[in-house]
């Protein structure tokens, strides 16, 4: 079996939720025996430079990369906003990248085509033209859903406008898109029932992010002095907006009731004004090599999230290792965890800043919490289970298109 799939970035390295998705499916579909070949963007805001892709990585998924300037510009947003048309996906629409990927199809026949996320959908007339294999779509979130939440919540009127109308421009790209798609692959539960409603007549099923779990909780040893951390990219904007809402109106109130407990805060492009709080007890790290080093050395993992959709990819990783997690429900969505057996939900500051205190002054509640999420992390999360639930979904999608 062959696939080729087209990615918004070089995945590689796997740091942060989007990057990680793409490649355990990757590694998942080759360790099935599924050649996967990879087409990629190399944005300018997720720059890599050539000789620093992993080799193996390169040569496992015959990576082929095309540059792009994905900033955004003013001018362009301006004329795609009076034509009606998301720039939010008009700046994946690259000359370069349909000629390459036009040649790879007349090279190659493949069994499917994975689009990693709706960015890459400019590129379906293309396969269409030069293909007759089914089109997957892989939705790692609800994307007019994101700028519809940000905007309700924007007090700025112009901004509140504005996002108003990228988000129903998205509405109508995305709707478009996932009806023409041969199937489409949510990360969520939540996604895959509103992408049903979008799209009755195309095939769904769910796909979260699979994961190696280990086969014991990662213990810290801290006992009277626990870490509290948050990991996760901070250009992505529910990401932002859930950490500023945490330290301004969660942490003050967690101090107010123990001032032992360490923060530490880390993600890549970590804005200058959070940096410049380093401070006893409260540890801002910025990009860390590696995310479950990291995560391994917490008691307790924050994921403030206020707005968003898909799967958190953090929380996954989380439950993963075995960790104690504190999570709004909106962070919470789309895994089936319970609340107080594998997970602590908690909506407002006051709840958020006393499930923190509980579990910072109760190490047995932690163990027990962390015991119960790496169960549910080994029997949701499994890479194997998730990639031959995916292979099988494609297969009758193969299957559909050859009856009709």
């Amino acid at each position: 079996m062959k696939a080729l799939i087209l990615c918004p970035r070089i995945p590689f390295p796997p740091d942060d939720g989007g990057s990680i998705a793409m490649v355990q499916l990757q590694k998942g579909l080759q360790e099935a025996g599924v050649r996967t070949d990879v087409l990629a963007f190399n944005t300018t805001k997720h720059y890599i430079s050539p000789s620093s892709i992993d080799a193996d990585y390169s040569a496992e998924t015959r990576l082929e990369t095309v540059d792009l300037d994905n900033r955004v510009k003013p001018i362009p947003a301006l004329i795609q906003l009076l034509k009606g048309e998301s720039y939010h996906i008009s700046r994946f629409d690259s000359p370069q990248f349909h000629h390459a990927l036009q040649r790879k199809l007349k090279e190659e026949q493949v069994d499917f085509v994975l689009l990693e996320s709706l960015s890459m959908a400019p590129y379906l007339p293309c396969i269409r033209a030069h293909s007759s294999s089914p089109v997957v779509l892989r939705a790692h979130n609800v994307e007019h859903q994101i700028w519809y939440k940000l905007a309700q919540k924007s007090r700025n009127p112009v901004r509140k406008a504005y996002l108003n109308i990228l988000s129903r421009q998205l509405r109508e790209f995305e709707c478009r898109i996932l009806n023409a798609v041969d199937g489409i692959a949510a990360i969520a539960e939540p996604d895959a029932s509103l992408f049903l409603q979008l799209a009755p007549q195309t095939p769904v099923c769910v796909i979260p992010t699979g994961l190696k779990v280990p086969p014991h909780p990662i213990e810290t040893g801290h006992s009277e002095f626990p870490v509290v951390a948050h990991l996760g990219a901070m250009n992505w904007m529910p990401n932002l907006e859930g950490i500023e809402w945490f330290l301004a109106k969660v942490w003050p109130k967690v101090l107010d009731k123990n001032q032992s407990i360490t923060l530490r805060l880390a993600g890549k492009h970590m804005p200058e004004k959070l940096l410049g709080m380093n401070k006893p007890g409260f540890e801002i790290r910025g990009f860390v090599d590696d995310a479950s080093a990291f995560l391994g050395q917490a008691d307790i993992l924050v994921v403030p999230l206020l707005s968003g959709s898909g799967m958190r990819i953090k929380i996954a990783e989380g439950m993963a290792l075995g960790k104690a997690i504190v999570t709004t429900r909106q962070g919470c969505e789309g895994i089936d965890a319970k609340n107080g057996r594998e997970i602590l939900l908690a909506d407002s500051p006051e709840d958020f800043a006393t499930c923190i205190l509980q579990l910072a002054e109760d190490q047995t509640l932690r163990r027990e919490l962390g015991s119960s999420a790496q169960q549910f992390a080994n029997e949701h999360f499994s890479s194997q289970k998730i990639t031959q639930d995916f292979i099988r979904f494609v297969q009758g999608l193969g299957l559909a298109k050859v009856g009709n």
